[in-house]
């Protein structure tokens, strides 16, 4: 008997496809009381890089590069490398990406040393993302889908995931709270790009400053940021200089998250690129990166800081490297609803 593919098998009955935005008013709160929004520093200059991404669309000069072709999953859309990219357990390493799902896979495609990438969009606010990884389990059975692919990919058994790491950009963070909610001990790295977002203390103020801004909403993130801190995981967070008129901004969070590690800033020089780093702190595997920029192209900017947080991710976990050498992958085509959550079943299609 041989196992030959993998497929996902939907019920007859569609589900309308959600619409995924870029916009800065996309991110209302992600529980109560607190909001859903969303280079690190030393990255590209300016003039190209802040232009490049002033439309939340990365160059795309690669496709999908190394990876094959998307592979559909319940929850979201699976590249793995074409040759390489595990060890010889066969065992990947799985990077999964919540909100700007394209242009963390170019990002992704064009960088990444060996990860095996799961990109997930599920529309504007991140309501969006809190809800599906409420459900008990939510994480294992992800994962369950990426290794039965795996073990398509391979025609062996053997094949499965050894770590997993998640990023998210802007409203996506609400799916990474519920994530270490429930699953913090399997996830080994958290990137959260321009967010999260903490929620007021005792009302709105317009330059807060220490006790201002709770961290009440974001209790296991701040559980991770500790086990980061310790050097026991890894956690990037990134923040710009846009100021939310209803509650914290990114900003005024990482304050309040460093000030609860005890962490301290230190400022560094813009240069020349709009959207350039201004401060950074680091404690163990703790990094928070500071922006510049206050408008939407500032937002979208945080996209491209994947590449540097996924590079330390990589180089912690000494993930394999895939094959750069294979014919790339096309760029995929424009889907109308990637990572569309899609009831049915995964099946192994064996012939014998």
């Amino acid at each position: 008997m041989a196992l030959v593919g993998v497929a996902w098998r939907a019920p007859e009955a569609a589900h309308a496809p959600a619409a995924a935005t870029a916009s800065l008013a996309e991110a209302p709160p992600a529980a109560t009381g607190a909001p859903q929004d969303a280079p690190s520093p030393g990255s590209a200059p300016g003039g190209a890089r802040s232009r490049a991404f002033d439309t939340c669309k990365p160059p795309d000069p690669i496709g999908l590069g190394p990876y094959g072709p998307w592979i559909e999953l319940p929850l979201g859309s699976l590249a793995i490398p074409q040759r390489g990219g595990h060890d010889a357990a066969l065992g990947h390493d799985l990077w999964i990406h919540l909100h700007g799902f394209d242009a963390a896979r170019r990002i992704v495609a064009e960088h990444a040393r060996g990860v095996t990438y799961l990109g997930v969009d599920l529309g504007a606010g991140s309501g969006a993302y809190t809800r599906p990884f409420q459900e008990p389990h939510a994480l294992d059975e992800l994962v369950r889908a990426v290794e039965v692919a795996l073990v398509a990919h391979h025609h062996d058994p053997r094949a499965h995931v050894r770590r997993v790491g998640v990023s998210a950009w802007s409203a996506g963070y609400g799916a990474i709270v519920e994530l270490l909610r429930r699953d913090a001990q399997r996830l080994d790295a958290v990137v959260l790009l321009d967010a999260p977002h903490g929620s007021w203390a005792r009302g709105p103020v317009a330059a807060p400053g220490p006790g201002d801004v709770s961290l009440r909403n974001l209790e296991p993130l701040v559980r991770f940021a500790r086990r980061a801190a310790a050097g026991d995981a890894l956690l990037v967070v990134t923040h710009s200089a846009i100021q939310p008129p209803d509650y914290p901004s990114t900003r005024a969070t990482a304050d309040a998250l460093g000030r609860e590690l005890g962490a301290h800033w230190r400022p560094l020089a813009r240069g020349d690129d709009l959207y350039g780093p201004t401060r950074e702190a680091t404690l163990g595997r703790f990094f928070a990166w500071g922006f510049s920029g206050e408008d939407e192209g500032a937002h979208c900017a945080h996209l491209a800081h994947l590449e540097r947080a996924l590079a330390l991710a990589e180089a912690r976990w000494e993930t394999p490297p895939l094959d750069r050498s294979v014919p790339p992958t096309p760029a995929p085509p424009r889907r109308p609803a990637p990572g569309t959550r899609r009831s049915g079943t995964i099946q192994l299609e064996l012939v014998e």
